[in-house]
């Protein structure tokens, strides 16, 4: 064994590496203190503080699709480097400002340093590793991105006792992960992408999108808002029908990305035993979830069902980003990502949004009622997955 595949297959180098996913989904480790906020911002509306939470996604879209040429001008390690440095100084900036715009520009830079690593904790592995362990880093690198959500969501519920500024503290995590990365992960990988060039020269390939790859970044877009509309409104739900406190909803939300990391594990499983009918199985539990969301008023029931919501959208996001490579045109692989991850990101930034929308649409300011809507349209989309089956 060479001293290079000696180096890759060390567990600091791999934990490294993988260490980077911890915290690209931890804007939402903020969702239990929203209550908090709601009294810390009387004058904010309750869709305005809900946009604190996922106000990331916007400056992860544009960066995401920056970071490439970001990249070659300083680096793909620095470029990692500056965005866990973004995340460390944006994360913690709302615990020193008692302003809500303040606030909102920092979790918007915040996300920018999402952006800049985000395309990267991928591409990196496809760097350094090939064949059965690059697919198994790969499915490793998932279940580290919603472990980090799930450590910092239940973090952040026990810091709660002391204020929802606290909460922020959380993003402490990032100069840890900062000096892992710099120090175990090397910088010139300038031949390896010299080479990626030529072949793309060589064989004279135009990245293009394909129709599918667009269908499958406008089915996320509303997966995802239907995922983070939970997310970010079910502390709410618990507190306001005095089902719990925020540190009870911080837990349920913790097993919820907790049990989407297990699922992550586990799709190859679930994937051969329900083989095309994997993402039907996906959106009817993502249906129930939300139905049980609406319906009960028993913390243990409604647990379950935001619990299930987390599931549900772990097998959803695996199958689909599967498919990308399948139907993407020729030599268009990354572009294709980038798009999907666009509108993966473009939901979560609108999911305040919809949850709006739906009580202007039925006039009803209930705060569970987007459920019962979103059920019914996850049921419809379940029925249309079963007849595209039939027809494929």
């Amino acid at each position: 064994m060479d001293s290079k595949s000696s180096k890759i297959n060390n567990f600091s180098f791999r934990f490294a590496l993988l260490s980077i996913s911890l915290v690209l989904t931890s804007a939402y480790a903020l969702s239990p203190a929203i209550p908090q906020m709601i009294k810390s911002f009387p004058d904010q509306s309750v869709s305005s503080i809900e946009l604190l939470v996922t106000v990331p996604a916007f400056s992860v879209m544009i960066l995401v699709l920056l970071s490439s040429y970001i990249s070659k001008k300083v680096g793909e390690k620095l470029t990692v480097c500056i965005g866990l440095v973004l995340v460390t100084v944006f994360g913690i900036f709302p615990f020193f400002t008692s302003s809500y715009m303040l606030t909102l520009v920092s979790r918007i830079f915040l996300g920018a340093g999402f952006g800049l690593i985000n395309s990267f904790a991928v591409s990196l592995i496809s760097e350094f590793y090939k064949g059965s362990q690059k697919a198994s880093m790969m499915g490793f690198r998932s279940g580290f991105e919603s472990l980090g959500q799930a450590i910092m969501t239940f973090v952040a519920g026990l810091f709660l006792a002391f204020g929802w500024k606290y909460t922020t503290l959380v993003y402490l995590i990032a100069i840890p992960i900062f000096l892992l990365f710099y120090y175990y992960i090397p910088s010139d990988k300038k031949s390896q992408n010299l080479k990626n060039d030529a072949d793309k020269v060589k064989n004279n390939i135009k990245q293009k999108i394909s129709l599918p790859v667009w269908g499958i970044a406008i089915f996320l877009f509303l997966i995802v808002i239907f995922y983070i509309g939970m997310t970010v409104r079910f502390p709410l739900i618990v507190t306001s029908y005095h089902l719990g406190n925020a540190e009870d909803a911080s837990l349920t939300l913790s097993i919820m990305t907790f049990g989407g990391m297990l699922l992550g594990f586990v799709f190859g499983f679930i994937y051969k035993t329900f083989k095309k009918y994997t993402l039907s199985l996906g959106i009817f539990c993502m249906a129930a979830s939300n139905i049980i969301v609406n319906l009960s008023h028993i913390f243990i029931i409604v647990s379950i069902g935001a619990i299930l919501s987390g599931i549900a959208y772990a097998i959803i996001v695996a199958y689909m980003f599967s498919l990308i490579s399948d139907v993407s045109s020729l030599g268009s692989n990354t572009l294709s990502t980038s798009v999907v991850l666009v509108g993966c990101n473009l939901g979560a930034l609108l999911a305040p949004y919809g949850l709006k929308i739906v009580a202007t649409i039925f006039n009803n300011n209930s705060i569970s009622l987007p459920f019962i809507v979103y059920g019914v349209i996850l049921l419809m989309m379940g029925v249309g997955s079963l007849f595209l089956k039939k027809s494929v």
